[in-house]
């Protein structure tokens, strides 16, 4: 089961890798940011490897302490990564990933400029990968019902 979880988590950060560079490539961001974009999808859940599994694959809806246990796969991955000497800029990009404007995000509550722009785009890739796919709790939905959910959400 684990393999298969790890075949899951590879394919999802190739589809947001690619996703994000793409959005950075319509938006005209400099060559650099789409470089740093790719890399940081390709690790931006990292961290999951280190969680448990059993939370992970949950197909009933998550309890709190859970739900807890899932956000700190941000702070694990960030660590990981620092040990390998990933670049600062991807490192803060992976580290942004579940900010929200608002400042309801994890894991430091940032709000509006204090996200980067990369960490937006790649948020916004996360999630509409995230929706069009399946998941242990639920079928994906459509990329037209993606497109909708993530407007409700403010997400784009």
């Amino acid at each position: 089961m684990q393999i298969i979880n790890n075949i899951r988590l590879l394919k999802h950060s190739i589809k947001v890798a690619v996703l994000s560079c793409a959005l950075a490539y319509k938006l005209k961001m400099s060559i650099n940011q789409c470089k740093n974009l790719f890399i940081a999808g390709l690790f931006h859940d990292i961290g999951k490897i280190k969680l448990d599994q059993s939370i992970l694959n949950k197909k009933e809806n998550l309890t709190s302490e859970e739900f807890e246990h899932i956000k700190q796969h941000v702070v694990l991955g960030v660590e990981l990564l620092r040990k390998y000497k990933i670049p600062e800029r991807i490192i803060v990009i992976i580290e942004q990933h579940h900010e929200r404007e608002d400042g309801t995000g994890y894991p430091n509550g940032l709000e509006k400029s204090e996200i980067c722009i990369e960490a937006k785009i790649l948020r916004s890739a996360d999630v509409f990968d995230a929706l069009t796919s399946n998941r242990a709790y639920r079928r994906k939905y459509t990329k037209r019902q993606a497109k909708e959910i993530m407007r409700k959400e403010e997400l784009i």
